[in-house]
């Protein structure tokens, strides 16, 4: 991967911070890889005490699925009894229950339920009937074997959600404060930029990436590389003043080639970033084929938090 800085930026407009509109969700499964989802939550709910219109804590919606594998045999909701499931839910509301008293020392807007049905699209549904405006969701240990098999309910429900989807470590803390923005310049990219700028803190070191498409690696002298750095900065410009990005915010812009998954990565590695913030593009069966390879890296990938979002959620 070559990093090549934009020369000159522009000043970058910056606006009154925004908050998120609705409650969040978090999706648990009563495990302990949940716990970095929970203070992610907490800590994103507090933002909520510096809304100016009514000065509460954002509300949490705590949200636990009791799933009966109806893909794999489709008739499993009728052949299992249903004292069974309704057992095995109790036993899963409990654990959740259990998460927030041991997470949450206000729970005053906390709710939990426990829904029966397969877990990606119940928490896709759920999340977008009751208006929610994030879902929250753990994303297992930085072991390889962890990260692989306990990381792909966060990333199905990424793939089909109309909401964006905040994915968390297990080991995550407070509000993500170094983030690194993919910018693709499509409208899934700026409506998860839009919906990182309500979630990170003040005072945040944010930075705006483009993985320019392979095509070569311009070297730094060469007349078609600075055209391309201008262009690309140019677009960058407009791209950041659309994102609606909070004046208590430092904000930088960089272009990466490379592999894009593998240079957003490396970025972040290098960054120490908290966050990586990407869009999709579309809910079609082929659009979650084709943004796996990306969105799977990431997921598999990142030591830190991943937001996506799609553009579908805009009118």
């Amino acid at each position: 991967m070559q990093t090549i800085p934009n020369p000159g930026p522009a000043p970058i407009p910056s606006v009154p911070r925004q908050h998120l509109a609705g409650p969040v969700l978090l999706a648990t499964d009563g495990l302990a890889q949940s716990s970095g989802a929970f203070t992610a939550a907490v800590a994103i709910g507090r933002g909520g005490t510096r809304r100016k219109d009514h000065g509460a804590q954002l509300a949490v919606r705590v949200v636990t699925v009791c799933d009966v594998l109806p893909v794999v045999v489709p008739e499993a909701p009728e052949l299992i009894p249903q004292e069974i499931i309704a057992g095995r839910r109790e036993n899963m509301l409990e654990a959740a229950c259990e998460q927030v008293r041991y997470n949450v020392a206000d729970t005053a807007r906390w709710s939990v339920e426990a829904l029966t049905g397969p877990t990606v699209p119940t928490i896709a549904q759920i999340a977008e009937e009751s208006g929610a405006s994030l879902i929250v969701m753990g994303l297992g240990k930085h072991d390889l074997y962890e990260r692989v098999f306990g990381s792909e309910t966060a990333l199905r429900v990424m793939q089909r959600s109309r909401v964006p989807v905040l994915a968390v470590p297990q080991n995550w803390i407070g509000i993500p404060r170094r983030v690194l923005i993919a910018v693709d310049f499509g409208a899934a990219s700026l409506r998860a930029a839009r919906a990182a700028m309500r979630v990170v803190a003040p005072g945040s070191s944010l930075c705006f990436a483009h993985v320019a498409p392979a095509i070569g690696l311009p070297g730094d002298d060469d007349d078609l590389a600075a055209i391309y750095r201008a262009n690309v900065d140019e677009e960058l410009g407009r791209f950041i003043s659309r994102a609606e990005v909070p004046d208590d915010v430092t904000v930088a812009r960089t272009t990466l080639y490379g592999d894009t998954a593998e240079a957003l990565l490396r970025a972040a590695r290098d960054q120490h970033a908290d966050m990586i913030v990407a869009g999709t593009h579309g809910l079609s069966a082929l659009a979650r084929l084709l943004i796996g390879s990306v969105a799977s890296k990431l997921i598999r990938g990142a030591q830190c938090a991943v937001l996506v979002a799609s553009a579908a959620g805009d009118a």
